[in-house]
C-alpha cells in the first residue's frame, strides 16, 4: 500500500501568541542558556520577531563594545523608541582609535619614579 501526500497527517502547530506568557518566558530562558556566551546568536534570536527582540536585546545590550567609529551607530540605535536600550548596558568598553602620529617623546621608557602622577 502506497500512502499519498495528504495521507499523511501534518504535525499541529500553534501561533506564538496563543503560547501561554510562562511557556513562552521558558523558552526564552532556554534559548539563552544554550547561547550563553554567543552574543551574535543571541542577535539572531532578537531578529526573529518583536516579542523576541524585546526579551533578547536585554541580553545584547548588557556588555557592549564598540569604538569612535560606531559612535553614531550607537547612538542611532539607543534613540528616541529606543532609548529603552540604554538601561540594559551593564558593561560599556569604549576604545579610541588614535591615528597614528610621531612624538619622540613617548618612545622613552620612563621608570616608576619619573612619571609625572
Amino acid at each position: 500500500m502506497t500512502l499519498a501526500f495528504n495521507d499523511l497527517e501534518r504535525p499541529s502547530t500553534c501561533e506564538w501568541s496563543s503560547l501561554p506568557v510562562q511557556l513562552q518566558l521558558q523558552i526564552f530562558g532556554y534559548v539563552a542558556e544554550k547561547q550563553k556566551y554567543r552574543a551574535a546568536d543571541l542577535g539572531r534570536c532578537a531578529c526573529v520577531s518583536s516579542e523576541w527582540q524585546d526579551y533578547f536585546e536585554k541580553f545584547t545590550f548588557g556588555r557592549l563594545l564598540i569604538d569612535n567609529s560606531q559612535l553614531g551607530r550607537f547612538s542611532k540605535v539607543t534613540k528616541g523608541e529606543k532609548a529603552m536600550r540604554l538601561l540594559y548596558i551593564r558593561y560599556l568598553c569604549l576604545r579610541i582609535k588614535l591615528h597614528n602620529y610621531d612624538y619622540p617623546e613617548c618612545d622613552k621608557t620612563k621608570s616608576h619614579a619619573t612619571i609625572d602622577w
